[in-house]
């Protein structure tokens, strides 16, 4: 799955992947996820070093399918409503995706 992301779209699921690659979980699944999510991070982190107007990642199934299961998890009161809508619009087309 590619995304094709705007300089804020990135900088905002950098920072979020950030926040939720830090602390490792203590549940088998957590751990699970958290290994993908960072390996995921890993991907945006290596794109930030060059400052660009569009960025393209593209998301493995395995990593899309953490991104899905990690911010259904999650809760995001509390974040700009830009990021809500953001997370939301990209965990939607994941869903439809894998959806048969």
């Amino acid at each position: 799955m590619k995304l094709k992301l705007s300089y804020a779209e990135f900088a905002v699921l950098l920072q979020l992947l950030q926040r939720f690659s830090g602390a490792t979980p203590k549940d088998l699944q957590g751990i699970l996820v958290h290994a993908v999510i960072f390996r995921l991070y890993g991907k945006f982190h290596r794109k930030s070093i060059l400052s660009k107007p569009k960025y393209t990642i593209s998301m493995d199934n395995d990593e899309a399918a953490a991104f899905a299961m990690l911010f259904s998890m999650v809760d995001l009161a509390g974040y700009e409503i830009f990021t809500v809508n953001l997370v939301h619009q990209i965990t939607n087309a994941i869903k439809q995706k894998f959806a048969c």
